[in-house]
């Protein structure tokens, strides 16, 4: 057998560690043959009968087990067990673990048994005794749990369960004792087969021992019992089993019957939250409190301005206060806590009205973790329900309320969650922030109520690009195959669904099909709001607006007044689609959409954040009703206004939606097909940018015409690097390219001659050299500015003492046709050109126009260089632009020349005959072509795509020497995900191993 092992490479020997190393996974996996077997029999049938009695023992703790913890089970000298077991190592019984390890000293050595084969033989050996063996494993197992030695409770109670038939009757009390305990953790940690096992086990002893029902004991098995069984899915039995208990009356204390109706309340919250709010009622009337489940506005309003009267007096008392943790009183706060979210679902008015009741008797009982909470949900709930009454926080926005109560580690990520909510309206990506990080600290604690609440919350409320939403779906793709409950199984679902849908156009067909047709999927008493409204914003996208009525008008039937993010999208899909569906419409439908927009606009301009007054969906509606109310040039500002809005949120699938629709504005009503494919050619990068590739393909088919003159994507060649000893042989000295250059013809030395005339300056070459394109092309205006991912910025002026609105007077569709063209545009006149459409061409009535893109080598984004003459036309001609490039390369490559001996040490030639022909070109009015090579003294990263934030903080953590799994706990995200940024690394720097990239990263200086 060992040596088939060596011949197959599962077993070798390390000359630097001078030991043998096997593979023990495959080891394990093999199936012994007859030959194996019967050897394997005589080894350890050669062993003595001591040596075979400890292997017993120690194939009872397992296949791999310590000499430390075997030699104090069986009673024996540390040194005379490592003599036995020397005795079966000899024997190729068992081998060592960490032999070669530091740490491993000669009182702990760690084994296990070369076969599986070999542990079984082991555990029959003297079977009869294993009973007794297990127990006393247990017990030492057990002890060491109390002294905080590394051994697990669970691990402990598995052996004391197997070694029941050596068990005392009376220690069998005991032993349910212990079985309680794992059971806690088992529930705690997600594990709810083990809870359930432990619970049973632990229940069944009690029985034997002959202790009543009733015990305490008792009581808490079968709760945790309940849980596990919820866990798992079965919520009828584990209902069953608590309502059993509560027939106990009297025989249970308050405290136990609110906990009975706590677990109630959460099992039902999901399912039926009708009947957790009848629990609820019941629960509080334990304390005398009564529930009014629809309460009126007067009511409301009422307990509201006592509480928030009495909330603003004790504003800065309260976080002074005493915290009170008397345990009936922290009973009765989870009991309101726990009532939340199915109140939140049954009648958001009747929660608010409970809380400001609860929060004025609990800031006079006394301050704790669960009363903040309590807190910081009802300001929540005002900002959501009752926006125009209580416009003052007090708490929920304020670090001090949280920091003095959150003691506990959950009550840290508790509160993170609400902060998260607090701030979704005003700040989604830190509210995003927030609801992560309270979740990944819940999974990693193991509190699966709170995560499950916190996954659905994380989703139906989730607003950013699908790249970010996948890496939140992967981050609990474990988590939801092990510990969700079955309605937070369905929204994860969904979620994916929808995300693969809009990446994918095959899928888009069965997702939003309408039930009972031939390819419908799903039936209408399965789809709630967020499943509808996520079938809406793919069939209003996908242009199926068939489709998407039919999702809007569902997803009416099931909403929630509360549930104000499906509710606000589904609003705005709804209203895009009627929109949408205008120009093909009847007169009576017309009228209809007409009014439905003026509702819309209506609606919105009293919301706040997201979808609300100040947002690019707002300005989006406002642009589609000024579209049908048919005003042009009001149209196209709006459209614009709305697309800089979205740029500004960043929000790309907006910003996307916005230019397709002023595309089909362009296309359709202004009859504009340079319009229509530049705006066309924005929603493909917006909507490729947020990652709705269906939507990209999509437009690409379907305007194949349009879009048939659209250019490439412009790309920055990469410099190419030769050797240190190349370039320096390529690098000529300066006199020599002043020869060079005096060989061209004298017609384009003289124009080069007159750059010092031109005023050249070198430290500030854009500016400079604008002021020599105004003054050689007779233009009366002109501005030199760089391309941001927000818009445009100016970086050169001729009149730099001008305001910021000033300074803002060009036309941005000029810019945005030769940005996307990558080509010199001239307008002879604006006035009669396509573009006149602009609002700044039209406010101006400017006349002629030049635009040409500045590209430097090294820069990542070009330059855009605008002329105009506003009262003059035919100012500017082709010949204009190929003097202004002749003079624009003389001009860069005398800058960098001069940078070369400054601080980045560039060096760019001009080849003679590339000038000469270049001046030959203007004299007959041919375009010029200049060309302009660069090349680098210093290392600079040969590759053409950047390393993103993500990835460098991945590259650190590879150099610090973390594991992908250690990273992705690190990040918070799935170890999948550090793989795919692994490879992208790797394929960036041009190596294929961790220890390669790192040394490549700090030679490029990418990390320290």
């Amino acid at each position: 057998m060992l040596e088939s092992w060596v011949r197959e490479k599962h077993l070798r020997f390390e000359d630097e560690l001078r030991r043998w190393i096997w593979d023990a996974d495959i080891v394990h996996s093999q199936g012994p043959e007859g030959s194996d077997v019967q050897l394997m029999e005589q080894s350890f049938a050669a062993l003595a009968e001591e040596a075979k009695g400890l292997l017993a023992t120690a194939a009872v703790i397992g296949p791999s087990f310590g000499s430390q913890l075997l030699a104090e089970v069986c009673g024996y000298e540390p040194k005379e067990t490592l003599r036995l077991l020397y005795a079966a190592e000899a024997e190729g019984i068992i081998g060592r673990e960490d032999e070669g390890e530091e740490g491993s000293t000669d009182r702990e050595k760690q084994y296990l048994f070369l076969h599986p084969h070999l542990h079984r033989l082991a555990y029959a050996h003297d079977a009869g005794r294993n009973a007794q063996r297990h127990w006393r494993v247990g017990k030492q197992l057990l002890s060491g749990v109390m002294e905080g030695a590394d051994s697990t409770l669970m691990a402990a109670v598995d052996h004391l369960n197997r070694g029941i038939q050596g068990t005392p009757r009376q220690e069998l009390e005991q032993l349910a004792s212990y079985n309680l305990q794992a059971s806690n953790k088992a529930v705690q940690n997600g594990q709810y087969a083990k809870g359930r096992y432990y619970a049973e086990a632990g229940l069944r002893f009690l029985g034997q021992a002959g202790t009543g029902a009733v015990e305490k004991i008792s009581f808490h098995l079968k709760l945790d019992l309940a849980c596990s069984l919820y866990g798992g899915g079965e919520l009828e039995p584990a209902r069953e089993l608590l309502l059993g208990l509560m027939q106990l009356g009297e025989r249970l204390s308050k405290t136990e019957r609110l906990l009975l109706w706590q677990h109630l309340i959460q099992f039902h919250t999901l399912a039926n939250h009708q009947i957790a709010v009848q629990y609820g009622n019941q629960a509080l009337h334990e304390y005398g409190w009564q529930l009014k489940e629809n309460p009126s506005l007067l009511s409301i309003a009422k307990e509201v301005a006592q509480t928030q009267l009495l909330l603003y007096r004790k504003r800065r008392n309260v976080q002074r206060s005493a915290v009170q943790q008397d345990a009936e009183y922290r009973t009765h706060c989870s009991l309101m806590l726990q009532l939340s979210f199915p109140m939140l679902l049954h009648n958001a008015g009747a929660l608010i009205e409970l809380y400001a009741r609860f929060i004025r008797y609990g800031l006079n009982k006394g301050m704790n973790d669960l009363l903040a909470a309590i807190i910081v949900i009802y300001e929540l709930l005002l900002q959501r329900v009752l926006p125009g009454y209580a416009q003052v926080s007090y708490f929920a926005d304020s670090d001090n309320l949280m920091n003095m109560h959150a003691s506990q580690p959950q009550s840290k990520y508790h509160f993170a969650f609400l902060r998260g909510m607090f701030k979704q309206l005003e700040h989604p990506a830190e509210s995003e922030a927030y609801l992560r990080q309270s979740l990944h600290r819940g999974m990693k604690l193991g509190d699966n109520g709170f995560v499950n609440m916190a996954i659905i919350t994380c989703l139906i409320t989730y607003n950013g690009d699908l790249y970010k939403l996948a890496e939140l779906l992967d981050s609990i793709a474990v988590y939801v195959r092990y510990y969700a409950i079955e309605k937070t199984m369905e929204i994860v679902g969904i979620t994916g669904k929808f995300a693969a849908a809009l990446r994918d156009a095959s899928l888009q067909e069965a997702f939003i099909a309408i039930p009972g047709t031939a390819s419908g999927e799903a039936e209408q008493s399965k789809e709630d709001n967020y499943s509808c409204c996520c079938r809406l914003q793919v069939a209003y996208l996908s242009a199926r607006y068939e489709e998407a009525l039919y999702w809007a008008k569902l997803a009416r039937t099931n909403e929630l007044a509360s549930d104000w993010a499906s509710v606000r999208r589904h609003r705005f899909y709804e209203t895009m689609t009627i929109s949408a569906l205008y120009p093909k419409a009847g007169t009576a439908e017309r009228k209809w959409i007409r009014q439905a927009l003026r509702k819309q606009l209506k609606r919105m301009k009293k919301w706040r954040g997201i979808f609300g007054s100040q947002s690019a969906a707002h300005g989006l509606i406002e642009a589609e009703w000024k579209r049908i109310a048919g005003s042009p040039s009001e149209v196209i500002d709006a459209y614009w206004a709305a697309a800089k809005q979205a740029k500004t949120e960043k929000n790309g699938l907006m910003e996307g939606i916005i230019c397709e629709r002023l595309a089909h504005y362009y296309e359709h009503q202004l009859m504009s097909r340079a319009g229509a494919m530049i705006a066309m050619m924005d929603a493909c990068t917006a909507y490729s940018l947020w990652g709705v590739n269906a939507k990209v393909t999509q437009i690409r088919t379907e305007h194949a015409d349009l879009l048939r003159a659209m250019p490439e994507p412009i790309e920055v060649q990469p410099l190419q690097l030769n050797s240190s000893r190349e370039r320096k042989s390529l690098l000529p000295p300066r006199r020599k390219q002043a020869e060079a250059t005096a060989t061209a013809d004298g017609k384009f030395e003289r124009i080069l001659e007159q750059l010092p005339r031109f005023g050249i300056n070198r430290d500030n070459w854009l500016e400079s050299f604008l002021q020599a394109a105004i003054r050689q092309s007779g233009a009366d205006y002109g501005l030199v500015l760089s391309v941001k991912e927000e818009g445009y910025a100016v970086v050169a002026d001729p009149y730099p003492s001008r305001s910021a609105e000033q300074t803002q007077a060009y036309a941005q569709s000029v810019l945005r046709h030769t940005l996307l063209t990558n080509q010199p545009i001239v307008l002879y006149d604006a006035l009669q050109s396509y573009f006149v459409k602009d609002a700044y061409i039209e406010a101006r009535c400017t006349r002629s126009i030049l635009c040409m893109p500045i590209v430097v080598p090294g820069e990542k984004a070009p330059f855009l260089l605008y002329l105009e003459n506003r009262h003059v036309p035919g100012v500017f001609t082709k010949r204009d632009i190929n003097v202004l490039e002749l003079i624009l390369a003389r001009t860069i490559y005398l800058k960098m020349l001069e940078d070369e001996a400054a601080t980045h040490k560039w060096s760019v030639t001009a080849n003679a005959s590339d000038t000469k022909a270049a001046a030959e070109a203007i004299e007959a009015g041919r375009p010029a072509q200049v060309h302009l090579r660069a090349q680098a003294t210093a290392e600079v990263p040969p590759f053409i795509e950047p390393l993103t934030s993500r990835e460098i903080e991945v590259l650190e953590a590879i150099a610090q020497g973390l594991s992908n799994k250690d990273i992705g706990e690190r990040f918070g995200i799935a170890e999948t995900t550090v793989k795919t940024h692994t490879t992208r690394i790797f394929g960036k720097l041009g190596v294929k191993r961790r220890g390669q990239a790192v040394v490549r990263a700090k030679e490029w200086n990418i990390i320290e």
